[in-house]
């Protein structure tokens, strides 16, 4: 706050007094005032006094003011997904959970590594691709602030022909009073285009359209059994259906259990809830689960975890968790005590890291750290020691290597605490023509060398009469070829005296 002096009535003012409310809340000595532990997103309204020996002065006129967290860059985009076409490929997204404080104004997509457009909207079509090659793009969110971090890579490889997808696999059947919910797994193959939408087949009729795995029949009769399939529908067509189950509505369906094995992990002002499914879901799918805090409902999950944040330090609290169906609410687990306390989460270190090495380029994948710490905001990557990169997925390309040089790799995660200890060290050596190019090409002149002999030894068997032939003589005059003069076996061409090609890197001193 900050304000203008009054007159001062003839006798010069000591101090002001602030009111919040219409409380006062402070006195300070100078026309400025700092106000705190106030509630972000909660209007407040202020007035202030001056204050001289004759007493106090009127308040001034109210200012009204609503306290924000700063702005900060935008989260990472979630749900990219690819649909490939002839010589282009499609991307959709989701915009971030959070836009930083200041609007989404655009994102950033990257093929490979390179920015390759900046879209307003949550989808782009790139194109002018190789039909075949596989990409690897990402995308990330700007705002005035800046640019967020990448998601997580996916790979699509254009292609001009589409086919119907494959059946869907793992269909089951959880029957309740009068529906029926199912779930099942998408197919493996989507006939090189992305599925737009799924049917549900009741007894051999198409009854439903589903655009994600589940579906929930419903209108159906208690005690009669029912014959379900599933098929895949993509731009080619529709998919074989699924293998059949069989499902009989009943009027059976109760209440879930309580959840189990209630567990709390405490760090500076947050808990992380971790439970067991109910042993009975009485009968009906698990929609969600609701989270008490002493006594009251704080949060939902769709998940048997979660972080409860926003507590004070040293503050005990009680939780406790509820199974929910389509029927209601089932009964509170067993309540935990937690007492947060300590500093913030420092998560563990990433586990399984692996690289794929290509023609100057390393591709690094690794999984979550093992202790399920969910505190994970971002990944560093360091080569031979150094940080070059930062990703929120659990995969990167690194391009711009040097065929033949080998290169070490390790992750660390970075939490609220700070970074977490790094992964363990993998080792890659980029090479040209590890690709399956190189390979064919190969295969490719191998082949024509071998037709190219046959060809010339039928033409010798055909031409001419035969003629006799004996041992050959010895050789004279033998001479050495300058080095200059040799090929490499593998890029098949000409290197000069070195012992490594200086094409692809090869050592030709190996045999």
């Amino acid at each position: 706050l900050a304000w203008a002096a009054p007159s001062d009535g003839g006798a010069p003012i000591d101090h002001y007094v602030v009111y919040q409310n219409g409380l006062a809340v402070q006195q300070v000595t100078s026309a400025s005032a700092t106000v705190t532990g106030l509630v972000n997103g909660q209007s407040y309204s202020f007035t202030v006094s001056a204050h001289n020996v004759a007493g106090e002065g009127p308040q001034s006129t109210a200012a009204a003011a609503t306290p924000q967290l700063p702005m900060n860059v935008p989260g990472v985009p979630v749900n990219l997904q690819s649909t490939p076409g002839a010589g282009q490929v499609t991307l959709t997204w989701s915009p971030p959970t959070s836009d930083g404080g200041a609007a989404i104004d655009h994102y950033i997509v990257f093929r490979d590594g390179a920015d390759v457009g900046h879209p307003t909207s949550t989808s782009l079509t790139i194109t002018g691709l190789t039909d075949g090659t596989s990409y690897n793009f990402t995308v990330a969110a700007h705002n005035a602030v800046g640019t967020g971090l990448q998601s997580s890579a996916v790979q699509a490889t254009p292609s001009p022909t589409v086919t119907i997808p494959g059946a869907p696999t793992a269909l089951t059947a959880t029957p309740g009073n009068g529906h029926i919910a199912l779930v099942w797994t998408a197919p493996s193959n989507n006939g090189g285009a992305g599925i737009d939408h799924y049917v549900v087949f009741l007894d051999g009729v198409d009854v439903l359209h589903a655009s994600s795995t589940s579906a929930n029949l419903t209108g159906l009769l208690n005690g009669q059994t029912y014959v379900i399939a599933v098929a895949a529908h993509n731009s080619a067509g529709t998919s074989p259906p699924s293998p059949t189950v069989t499902a009989t509505p009943s009027t059976s369906v109760t209440l879930p259990g309580a959840p189990s094995a209630l567990n709390a992990m405490i760090w500076k002002d947050q808990v992380f809830l971790t439970w067991a499914p109910p042993g009975n879901d009485g009968g009906a799918v698990i929609e969600y689960y609701i989270i008490y805090q002493d006594g009251v409902e704080v949060a939902r999950s769709n998940e048997a975890s979660i972080v409860i944040d926003g507590l004070v330090n040293g503050q005990e609290y009680m939780f406790s968790v509820a199974a929910h169906n389509h029927v209601g609410d089932g009964p509170r687990s067993v309540e935990m005590e937690a007492v947060p306390s300590g500093s913030a989460a420092v998560p563990g270190a990433p586990i399984g890291l692996v690289v794929v090495t290509g023609d100057g380029v390393v591709t690094l994948s690794w999984s979550k750290p093992a202790d399920g710490d969910p505190t994970v905001d971002y990944y560093i990557v360091y080569q031979n020691g150094v940080d070059i990169a930062h990703t929120a997925g659990t995969s990167i390309v690194i391009s711009g290597l040097i065929n033949g040089r080998s290169y070490e790799y390790t992750v660390a995660a970075h939490g609220p605490g700070g970074k977490g200890q790094a992964s363990t060290t993998a080792y890659a050596t980029p090479q040209y023509g590890t690709g399956a190019m190189s390979v064919l090409l190969g295969v490719l002149i191998t082949i024509s060398l071998i037709g190219l002999l046959m060809v010339v030894m039928i033409r010798k068997k055909r031409d001419g009469p035969a003629v006799e032939r004996t041992k050959p003589s010895i050789a004279a005059d033998l001479k050495t070829a300058g080095a200059e003069q040799r090929t490499c076996p593998r890029c098949w061409k000409p290197v000069s005296g070195n012992h490594v090609c200086e094409h692809c890197g090869m050592d030709l001193r190996k045999p």
